[in-house]
């Protein structure tokens, strides 16, 4: 599935203003305190009208009258307001919550550009075929015709070499050892061989941080403090044994909160979300398990498809960020970008993340109307 994401908010210990409207009934008003007592912490304060807020949330309600025509009516007043904050350079989070959100969110996405579909659990398996034997728990579900998935590993090496063709230049197998600050600016970045431990120092004019969830470490010398977490997700493997029997449509069990993907004649199971640290191993307990219940899990889907004797299992840190917005702009540095958060939809986000990074870096305006960081 393709979610629609919302620019990013101000930096976390700045002031900022939160606006929430609430429908009907008093369960929405608790749910509303609720989200005050929340975000309040997180440096927001509730004003009376949307003109002036950093953050708009529609507190919704399903069963009054006309209550969707009124949320999209006022979603739609509200998109004014952010447009004209973002002309201004200021940012503008919008998000609908309660049972609107719940009942219409296929609407919702449709009118913000994509194409979702509620589907029956006869639609479902018209679209996908292989979930026949897991048919009678089949619910129902939604569909989006423009997702697409593939083989991340295979997209950036050859990405890195048409890279490569153009000019650029990779240095593997090196450390980042820190960036050098002078004045109010970054003026170069100190490098190590892994192998070697020779040390180099590398000058630029502008420097992207791009690590995910190591970013943080690597800007917080400088003073910049970045909302990132490490969440851990796991992923599985698989050869095909019986590749018609397998699912070929990109598939998400909103259930396990799994992705499952065909590559050709193998299968990616990937999901989960470990809050560890930095923990990247496979060999403990609690992977194990993670791991088991991925294979377990695909078996119940679509019986007999994979050869589960033999699994190529990974794991990952997701770059997490509390808003699921990621930091893409300036930051509060002198030459100094940011471009990471990207928590699950790094590979989504990559490509436009980094056309409108390169775009502002270049001083251009990017097509794409997202919030740029602008932390000056």
């Amino acid at each position: 599935m393709t979610p629609v994401e919302e620019p990013a908010v101000s930096a976390p210990g700045v002031a900022k203003k939160v606006f929430i409207k609430t429908y009907g009934c008093q369960m929405n008003a608790y749910d509303t305190k609720r989200m005050e007592d929340v975000l309040r912490p997180l440096g927001y304060s509730s004003v009376e009208t949307p003109d002036d807020a950093d953050m708009v949330i529609l507190n919704t309600c399903h069963i009054r009258e006309k209550a969707t025509d009124k949320v999209f009516s006022d979603l739609g007043r509200i998109r004014e307001h952010k447009i004209i904050k973002e002309k201004n350079g200021e940012q503008m989070l919008v998000a609908v919550a309660g049972c609107v959100a719940q009942a219409e969110g296929a609407e919702i996405m449709r009118r913000h550009g994509v194409d979702r579909r509620v589907l029956n659990r006869e639609e479902v398996l018209k679209v996908e075929p292989a979930l026949a034997a897991f048919g009678p728990k089949v619910f129902g579900g939604t569909f989006t015709p423009s997702d697409e998935s593939g083989d991340a590993k295979v997209f950036t090496q050859k990405l890195a070499r048409l890279c490569a063709e153009r000019g650029a230049q990779f240095l593997y197998e090196h450390d980042i050892l820190g960036l050098q600050r002078v004045g109010d600016g970054i003026e170069s970045v100190q490098i190590a061989d892994v192998r070697s431990g020779a040390r180099k120092t590398l000058q630029a004019d502008a420097f992207v941080a791009a690590m995910g969830s190591y970013t943080p470490a690597l800007v917080r010398p400088l003073g910049e403090c970045l909302n990132i977490y490490p969440a851990k997700g796991y992923s599985a493997t698989l050869n095909l044994k019986r590749p018609e029997l397998a699912s070929t449509v990109s598939l998400l069990d909103d259930t396990r909160k799994l992705a499952i993907s065909r590559l050709g004649n193998q299968v990616r199971i990937a999901g989960t979300a470990e809050l560890s640290g930095f923990d990247t191993s496979l060999d403990g307990s609690v992977a194990k398990a993670r791991c088991a219940a991925l294979l377990r899990r695909y078996e119940e889907l679509f019986p007999g498809a994979a050869d589960l004797s033999e699994p190529n299992f990974w794991t990952g840190l997701r770059p997490s960020t509390p808003t699921n917005i990621p930091y893409i702009g300036s930051s509060r540095i002198k030459g100094l970008w940011l471009n990471t958060g990207h928590g699950t939809l790094g590979w989504t986000h990559g490509a436009g993340s980094g056309l409108a990074m390169a775009q502002l870096i270049s001083g251009q305006r990017p097509e794409l109307e997202f919030g740029f960081c602008s932390r000056a």
